[in-house]
């Protein structure tokens, strides 16, 4: 694990200027000077980074962070690697430290699954902001499972089943997926199903206060229910067609498709 940790008294690091792969220091070299604990704001950044090579093909990921935004982005080959730059803003030092110090990141991986997962401490009322994102870089395979709470959820070029959720932020997610489960509560979701896409099992996107959308093929066969302040379906559909509730079958009927947004628009959409 590379570790690189600063402390400043100036606007947040630029996380997208620290190479983590070619630093690395030892903590123990640094004078962090005097604890602050008047009003004047300070700020830690630092950046963990980990890999792990020779994964089997079509590997199940899992990713967790509680912690901030996540990005996910499949590309072809053996290894899953994870990055976290954080930047944590408040009024005493040590504390700080303390909390940056305590964030941990783990990526794992074998020919039977692969996953990162964060660990991230408690926050106490000295830390004034923080701003932890995490990014990842996965091989495609037959089953992605994402779960966030205090931020957003991105994920491009992925495949196969696709679980995702977040608290605080919307999901996006495009890829060629057979079946997808992706849920909000406060943000808005979207799906976007390309390529060769192939609905073979039941799948949902639900948004409790937000919007949804779902990109769907124009040859989709799938049974939608789509419920929500507002529905608007471009495609075809055998059934029921109200403002707010859109019912039927899509192309030939298939596996169901559940959208549902409470308080917000329900779109579904050819490409």
């Amino acid at each position: 694990m590379t570790l690189l940790l600063a402390l400043v008294l100036a606007p947040p690091a630029i996380a997208d200027d620290i190479d983590l792969g070619d630093i690395e220091i030892d903590l123990d070299d640094i004078d962090l000077g005097s604890s602050g604990h008047g009003d004047e704001s300070s700020t830690y950044t630092g950046g963990l980074t980990e890999r792990k090579n020779d994964l089997g093909d079509n590997v199940p990921v899992t990713v967790t962070h509680y912690g901030g935004n996540i990005t996910v982005r499949c590309t072809e080959g053996d290894q899953i690697s994870a990055r976290i730059d954080f930047s944590v803003e408040g009024t005493d030092r040590d504390r700080l430290k303390a909390y940056g110090d305590g964030i941990g990141l783990a990526v794992w991986g074998d020919a039977n699954g692969a996953g990162a997962k964060t660990r991230m401490p408690s926050k106490s009322s000295a830390i004034q902001r923080a701003d932890v994102p995490l990014m990842v870089s996965a091989p495609p395979g037959t089953r992605l499972t994402v779960q966030g709470r205090d931020g957003w959820v991105q994920i491009t070029n992925c495949t196969g089943a696709l679980k995702a959720s977040s608290t605080a932020g919307g999901v996006f997610a495009e890829g060629r997926y057979d079946s997808f489960q992706v849920t909000s509560q406060d943000g808005d979701v979207k799906v976007e199903l390309t390529g060769n896409s192939v609905i073979n099992a039941s799948s949902a996107a639900t948004s409790t206060k937000g919007k949804v959308e779902l990109i769907l093929p124009d040859d989709a066969n799938v049974k939608l229910a789509a419920t929500g302040a507002e529905v608007r379906v471009e495609h075809l559909v055998s059934g029921t067609n109200t403002d707010t509730n859109v019912s039927g079958n899509i192309g030939n009927g298939g596996p169901s498709v559940r959208l549902s947004a409470p308080k917000g628009e329900v779109k579904v959409k050819t490409p």
